[in-house]
């Protein structure tokens, strides 16, 4: 299991399409603070920086139009592309079951955007706040735990629904396309218990903060769970 993660965490065509992600998902960030100079400016010093924090990831949502893009193109090439291209017939007479290669998929894409769009969010806002670093500290030792718990559920849910929908896809271009509609629709349509974007759920402490995101995860476990009945049940050509 440890080989078919590694295998698939160090695959060079995702890892390009995660940088080039990564520089659009920065400066996303960095669009995000300067505009809420004015009013860190203008309130300073009883602005709350943590939630300057908090928000950059939540209320971006030129964030999450580019996250929903790389977790399609991402996980499209993971699911589909060895499919398209027959390499997937050498990768399944290896000796694991489907389960274990879909899940360790599942968990390497995973990882890669959960720990990208986590450190980049951290980096990006230290960089900004540079010039004051007990704010930066104390926004960090306050914020961090709901940041981390953002990005947890929002990756399993974009990575859980991008899956099922490359599983199930014809091909890979398909499968991009098709799942970042499907991500990015709710958001066009205004259906706010698609979207994982927080309330201010650091006034109300962090079980409701769980809480609030029960229908997301349990939509997302769905998801995962019928991404491996059908990957184990579908031809690999």
């Amino acid at each position: 299991m440890r080989a078919l993660v590694k295998h698939e965490l160090q695959e060079p065509t995702k890892l390009s399409v995660l940088l080039l992600f990564s520089v659009l998902i920065s400066a996303a960030y960095k669009a995000f603070l300067i505009g809420y100079k004015s009013s860190f400016s203008s309130t300073y010093p009883h602005f709350h920086l943590h939630r300057v924090f908090v928000e950059m990831g939540h209320s971006n949502m030129t964030f999450y139009l580019f996250a929903t893009l790389m977790a399609s193109s991402i996980v499209g090439i993971s699911t589909r592309t060895e499919r398209d291209t027959g390499v997937a017939l050498s990768i399944y007479a290896l000796p694991y079951s489907r389960k274990a290669i879909l899940t360790a998929k599942f968990f390497s894409n995973f990882l890669l955007i959960f720990v990208y769009s986590l450190a980049l969010h951290v980096v990006v806002f230290v960089l900004h706040f540079s010039g004051t670093l007990e704010g930066v500290l104390n926004a960090l030792r306050e914020g961090i735990p709901f940041v981390i718990i953002f990005y947890i559920i929002v990756t399993f849910y974009v990575v859980s629904l991008s899956s099922f929908v490359a599983i199930s896809s014809p091909n890979t271009y398909v499968a991009i396309m098709v799942s970042f509609l499907a991500l990015y629709f709710p958001v066009l349509a205004n259906i706010k218990w698609l979207m994982p974007a927080l309330t201010e759920w650091w006034e109300a402490g962090l079980s409701t903060y769980a809480t609030s995101f029960k229908t997301l995860i349990f939509l997302s476990t769905v998801l995962f769970i019928a991404y491996i009945i059908i990957g184990e049940r579908r031809d690999v050509r």
